[in-house]
């Protein structure tokens, strides 16, 4: 609000990119908040653009860390944490004023659907969903794993088996692989391809 802080994700001391706060006045710096594990994925911004209240990493699911929990937009946020348990939600768009939000819910197994919520009454209206044909029960869950590598690098990634199959049976493997080793990674969320 004053002009004094601004705020960088930048990989200053460690090897993952965290959140860190510049004073525009001296050039201190501040950690404000490094996972262990993974890089900060998304900065949750105020509705006026002047500051923040939360952040998203995503070490194997999606966690939300509330970075000013008194802040009454952070205070919605986690209203809508505890309506959305499990899912992983984003803030698309908002009035102005932030009294009006359209947000984004998603999962493993359900593809984005888009909510109206008015903070004033606490009402949520449902918009529209993505792939609204999509039967549920052949939708596999994604479940984030690691194994060592024979050199012991930790592999991250999901698996997904079909629905439709008795788990004891025996089934081919894909594996999907990307591109990196850095910038490029998976994210638990509803994926065409595999699914």
């Amino acid at each position: 609000k004053t002009g004094e802080w601004l705020y960088l994700l930048q990989d200053l001391a460690e090897d993952k990119s965290g959140l860190y706060k510049l004073s525009a006045k001296t050039g201190e710096r501040q950690k404000v908040y490094v996972d262990p594990n993974v890089d900060i994925s998304e900065v949750l911004f105020k509705a006026e653009g002047n500051g923040i209240y939360g952040l998203l990493v995503d070490d194997g699911y999606p966690a939300y860390i509330l970075t000013d929990p008194a802040d009454p937009e952070a205070q919605v946020f986690k209203l809508l944490l505890q309506v959305f348990q499990g899912k992983k939600i984003s803030i698309t768009s908002q009035s102005n004023d932030g009294s009006k939000l359209v947000v984004a819910v998603s999962s493993d197994v359900m593809p984005q659907q888009f909510y109206l919520y008015d903070t004033a009454t606490s009402q949520l209206v449902t918009l529209f969903d993505n792939f609204n044909g999509i039967q549920p029960a052949l939708i596999s869950p994604s479940k984030a794993i690691q194994f060592s590598a024979r050199d012991g690098t930790t592999i991250h990634g999901y698996f997904s088996r079909p629905q439709q199959v008795d788990p004891k049976q025996k089934v081919p493997m894909v594996t999907l692989v990307h591109g990196g080793p850095h910038g490029e990674r998976d994210y638990w969320r509803y994926n065409r391809e595999v699914q």
